[in-house]
């Protein structure tokens, strides 16, 4: 917006809000005009916008404002009495007028996004008030496809996006601050009910207050450092089973997690081997968990299966059960360990459910590999899981997810293994 515009806007924007009325600014964009620009000249175009800009300006009350922004956006100044009749009526009529100009360019072919901020105080500065508005247009969730769309401001959805964005920066610096922290989870086996093995998991230390793994992972997955972060894992726990080994201590199979971002670079396999020959480290205590819902050829998935059980490391499916389970797969993909997704446990288990876990187990053992259910917390879920043949479990209603010095500690004792 011109300098001249904006100091108009304002001066219209101080005047309004000392009124006994209630106002709303809102910022107002034709979506994808753009092309309008490219394919009948920016001439041509800025004419469209002006017959817009009229349009909008007489349906307007006389004490009502619209002052055209940068390229197509356009800022309103508007009162209401009812928030609800504003966004259902008021805006709604407004869009269909704007649909319906007689112009054989745009007639039935031209789509608006608005963002609405509600003054609800006369301290906001205009400003302010411009910028709020202009946010929550952005925020759309149908910004982008070929519709009307609106977005009216609310404080959550900002400290939403601040704490988004204070993530994006936050895990990509974490890692040399020394934020991250690696996790196990124990692995019990159904007939010993002792520690059998565990599962790395990655965490995140934010203010001395470790963060869920459900808020860092998917923004973790986002940018990328995912993988990184899995390799991090992996190079921690072999350090520190070897370790062990050396101080002849007991140890048990840890397995870390492999995502889909493993798969974008070609020679990660090699890094992973690079770390075993680094620790000359006795494989036979290592594992690697494949999501289920990984995205990529199966050829790619059985190359990488057989490069690790080359390295002597066991290779499991995550999460089998969530989604469409990929039967194919298990058939030609040579795995060693099925984890039944922790889908099957949020709810206690009726018939239905039971006989599919039923099958689904029987069948993963029928063709030779070893099962592990995951997210179990109820003793009923381990009494039917150990009564249809499931091998082993992890879960709350043995043990949460231990800092990794609190798992050793525990295999330490004799009685758990």
């Amino acid at each position: 917006m011109s300098r001249d515009k904006l100091s108009n806007c304002k001066k219209c924007y101080q005047a309004t809000i000392l009124s006994d009325k209630s106002y709303a600014l809102i910022n107002m964009n034709i979506k994808k005009f753009r092309y309008m620009n490219y394919a009948y000249g920016k001439k041509e175009a800025d004419k469209i916008l002006q017959v817009i800009k009229k349009t909008i300006q007489n349906f307007l009350a006389d004490d009502e404002i619209i002052v055209r922004g940068e390229a197509d956006n356009f800022f309103l100044l508007v009162s209401y009495i009812s928030k609800k009749d504003f966004e259902k009526k008021w805006l709604i009529e407004l869009v269909d007028l704007i649909f319906d100009i007689d112009n054989h360019y745009i007639h039935h072919n031209i789509y608006t996004s608005f963002g609405i901020y509600f003054i609800d105080s006369k301290e906001v500065k205009f400003e302010d008030a411009l910028e709020k508005a202009q946010f929550c247009r952005l925020m759309s969730n149908s910004l982008d496809r070929r519709v009307f769309s609106y977005e009216i401001y609310e404080q959550s959805t900002y400290d939403e996006y601040m704490h988004t964005c204070y993530l994006e920066e936050y895990t990509a610096k974490a890692n040399e601050r020394g934020a991250y922290r690696v996790y196990i989870q124990p692995k019990i086996d159904l007939k010993t009910r002792k520690i059998i093995g565990g599962e790395a998991l990655l965490r995140l230390l934010d203010h001395e207050k470790l963060l869920p793994a459900s808020e860092f992972i998917p923004m973790l997955n986002k940018n990328g450092y995912v993988r990184i972060m899995d390799y991090y894992v992996f190079k921690s726990v072999v350090a520190a089973l070897k370790e062990r080994i050396n101080q002849g201590k007991k140890n048990v199979r840890v397995s870390v997690n492999i995502s889909n971002s493993f798969f974008k670079q070609d020679d990660y396999v090699r890094e992973y081997s690079k770390v075993i020959k680094e620790y000359d480290m006795d494989t036979r205590y290592l594992e690697v968990e494949f999501m289920e819902n990984i995205n990529v050829h199966k050829g790619a998935l059985k190359e990488n299966i057989r490069a690790f059980h080359d390295m002597g490391i066991c290779c499991s499916l995550d999460d089998f059960g969530n989604g469409f389970s990929n039967f194919e797969v298990l058939k030609e993909c040579d795995l060693d360990v099925i984890k039944i997704d922790r889908c099957f446990f949020i709810e206690e288990m009726n018939d239905l459910n039971k006989e599919i876990l039923r099958t689904i187990i029987h069948l993963i053992k029928t063709i030779g590999m070893k099962v592990i259910a995951e997210g179990v917390e109820r003793k009923e879920d381990v009494d039917f899981l150990t009564s249809i043949g499931c091998d082993a479990v992890q879960g709350f209603y043995f043990y949460k997810p231990l800092p990794m010095e609190e798992f050793f500690a525990l295999i330490d004792d004799s009685d758990t293994l």
